[in-house]
């Protein structure tokens, strides 16, 4: 669980306190049936890194016994799409599923790359969660600044909740390592570490 430090430093596994709260506050949104995030890094090495952040901020937050939360890929076309949601709708009642207040995701669907073949499904998946905040499920778009096609149409196309991550910084990187003792977060540190350092290599 992420809590606020007395101090400055970060809690265990991240760089920046910054990054920490984005974090909390994204895991904190996707709880939220019919809300659309949009995780913005430089590269797919740190994009993976916080999706694993945020998945466990949002496991560790349903261990609160607010109900299962299961995480998975965003179907390929507007038909299987269509079929997923009517499923989550045939477990609510009619007049709930476009009510404004929101209800707890049963689901958080995941796009792992923005581009231009996915983006028409990704932009039709987050429309039509927002018209049906009841519907139990939530939507998590990971881009990065290297790969990512579409993003500005996507942008301009559905309301989304954005946050960016930049690249760490040396000090941040040693720092997270000094700060985090767990074998798994440590692992995920320096795979950062190595990304950053092939980067600076071939530059």
């Amino acid at each position: 669980m992420i809590r606020e430090s007395i101090s400055n430093n970060p809690p265990p596994g991240y760089f920046s306190l910054e990054d920490a709260k984005k974090c909390r506050l994204a895991a904190d949104s996707l709880c939220e049936s019919g809300q659309v995030v949009l995780l913005v890094a430089p590269n797919s090495e740190l994009s993976s890194f916080y999706l694993r952040h945020i998945s466990r901020a949002v496991i560790d937050q349903r261990g609160k016994g607010e109900g299962s939360i299961e995480i998975k890929k965003l179907l390929k076309n507007r038909d299987s799409i269509l079929t997923s949601i009517n499923k989550l709708l045939n477990r609510r009642a009619v007049e709930r599923v476009c009510e404004a207040s929101r209800e707890r995701s049963e689901e958080i669907w995941l796009v792992e790359s923005v581009n231009k073949a996915t983006l028409p499904e990704v932009i039709f998946a987050a429309k039509t969660l927002r018209k049906l905040p009841g519907s139990g499920a939530s939507l998590l778009i990971l881009a990065d600044s290297e790969n990512s096609r579409g993003l500005k149409e996507l942008l301009h196309s559905v309301k989304v909740l954005r946050y960016d991550f930049s690249t760490p910084d040396v000090c941040e990187v040693k720092g997270a390592l000094e700060n985090t003792y767990a074998d798994d977060l440590r692992s995920e540190i320096l795979a950062v570490a190595g990304a950053m350092k092939r980067k600076s290599i071939t530059e």
